[in-house]
């Protein structure tokens, strides 16, 4: 069994092996010549589980390069948390979270399906077979009487199960969406409101974020194709009642919703059914999310998983085509790393296809809820890891996020370079929120210029300054001098790294000049 613990530590040897390597960029045209099988070839690096694993982060990703989760069981449950790469809970102007690790990102909601209330359980470590393959981006999991087959449709964000229950004695399914954190949560002037919705036969999840002029909003909806399903939320009104704090963000607690989960109970019956789970997400607080979500599931409803399934297979063979890798040695380490190569650019193609880059703490296949490393920012030379092979791959459309989000934020960027250093040009720090640097108040550039440039000693800067910088997040360029720091009678106290104005990236100039080296080589490339 190959887990993704394993992946992960591969990462940075199959970067520097797709630098390097000499790929057929033509190979459909070759491919005649040479008679490349290619469905053999991929499928070396397809992942066969011959049992259940301990942990969620050892579950099996599948993705469509906007939305993606890895699935991993429980005795009576397959489980998942979907994440979609445009949804943040803030921007570059929150003010809200001082310490490091705690904004966050991606995640639109928990969806298990159980299969199991009073009986047997499906998912057992002697009787649970698990096969992923990266040829035709489709997941098979075979248990205790249920088989799955599960895909991330490539044209529209929906992940669709098809689901045949096999049991003697079939029992009640539910499609159970739940909540990422309570229904209501506000922190400083971020808040977070989480709503269950029932709409027809459909459930819904629906998340908004606001921090002054900051919004983001995100939807899930799911659905059951071929077997009578009924919508069930345990609230006092049993979901027909929406709380009046959901609707107008009034006190925080008043009428908060208690409830964090919201369900499709699915007839008991043997025979194959399938279940749609569909998201969507924007920064516009105009924009009907629900409505959006809902479209793309009536969508999928109308072609099924088979003809979904068939369309993913024809997306997936021409991207195949594009490119191929094949090694041996007699040892089979070069077997082995031609696996890994085959499965990076599955996983890649699968978290990279949207308007934002792969995230580099978990791409879109976090497990662990709101925590993300980093949340809405970027590490250059961390996330550079994943794209800069692409070039000699001949997969250079992947790394159209990566190029879409550094262009973005050019007048950002040419802001910073005049705020943070008086020049001209461009500043592109090492570490950045996604939307770019933020920018700084006149009077706090001037001194902060003063202070990274050495012009003013460091035990000089003002109190005017330092209660500017205490509402700062501690991670991107900007502020990552700051330390640690503790709530003391209601202000923030913190420490620097004891090293003046220098932390670990300020003043970490090389990675302009490396983007703009990739930049090049994306005009020569193309």
């Amino acid at each position: 069994m190959r887990s993704g613990n394993y992946v992960i530590q591969a990462i940075v040897l199959i970067s520097l092996l797709m630098a390097s390597i000499n790929s057929f960029s033509q190979a459909s045209e070759k491919s005649s010549l040479l008679n490349i099988d290619y469905r053999n070839l991929i499928s070396r690096g397809d992942l066969n589980y011959q049992t259940t694993v301990e942990r969620s982060e050892e579950g099996i990703p599948v993705g469509n390069g906007r939305m993606g989760t890895l699935v991993w069981t429980s005795p009576t449950s397959l489980k998942m948390q979907l994440n979609r790469e445009d949804v943040f809970a803030n921007d570059r102007t929150t003010h809200s979270f001082n310490w490091r690790d705690r904004d966050y990102a991606q995640g639109v909601g928990y969806l298990d399906l159980d299969f199991v209330d009073f009986g047997e359980d499906v998912f057992m470590k002697d009787k649970t077979e698990q096969h992923l393959s990266i040829y035709d981006g489709l997941l098979s999991i075979e248990g205790n009487g249920v088989n799955s087959r599960i895909i991330v449709w490539h044209a529209e964000d929906v992940i669709a199960f098809q689901i045949e229950d096999q049991r003697e004695t079939p029992s009640v399914i539910n499609a159970r969406l739940r909540m990422l954190r309570p229904a209501e949560v506000y922190l400083k002037s971020h808040k977070a409101i989480s709503t269950m919705i029932i709409q027809d036969d459909y459930i819904i999840l629906k998340q908004e974020f606001s921090e002054g002029d900051y919004y983001c909003s995100s939807a899930v909806a799911v659905s059951v194709l071929g077997r009578k399903s009924m919508p069930r939320y345990n609230n006092a009104t049993g979901g027909q009642v929406i709380p009046v704090s959901s609707k107008r963000w009034r006190t925080p607690g008043l009428g908060q919703e208690t409830e964090n989960q919201i369900s499709l109970a699915i007839e008991p019956g043997d025979g194959t059914f399938e279940i749609m789970a569909a998201s969507a997400a924007s920064f516009d607080p105009k924009e009907d999310v629900v409505g959006s979500a809902i479209k793309k599931l009536e969508l999928a409803n109308a072609l099924g998983f088979d003809a979904m399934l068939n369309e993913n297979k024809d997306w997936w063979s021409d991207f195949w085509a594009k490119s191929f890798v094949h090694l041996h040695s007699e040892d089979g380490v070069a077997d082995e790393i031609e696996k890994y190569y085959s499965y990076y650019l599955y996983i890649l193609a699968s978290s990279s296809r949207g308007n934002y880059p792969a995230d580099f703490s978990g791409m879109l296949f976090s497990t662990l809820g709101d925590f993300r490393a980093w949340g809405h920012q970027q590490w250059y030379n961390n996330l550079s890891l994943y794209y800069r092979g692409m070039f000699a791959a001949n997969r250079q459309e992947l790394m159209d996020p990566f190029f879409d989000m550094y262009s973005r934020m050019y007048g950002a960027c040419e802001i910073a370079a005049r705020q943070m250093w008086g020049t001209k040009g461009i500043f592109i720090p090492e570490v950045v929120w996604c939307d770019g640097p933020e920018e700084l108040p006149e009077d706090i550039a001037a001194e902060l210029q003063d202070l990274y440039l050495m012009r003013k000693p460091w035990e000089e800067r003002s109190e005017h300054f330092m209660k500017y910088a205490a509402k700062q997040h501690p991670h991107p360029s900007t502020w990552n001098w700051k330390g640690e720091g503790n709530w003391v009678e209601g202000e923030w106290v913190f420490t620097d790294k004891g090293a003046g104005p220098f932390g670990d990236v300020i003043h970490i100039f090389e990675s302009g000049p490396k983007l703009a080296y990739l930049y090049w080589k994306r005009y020569e490339y193309t």
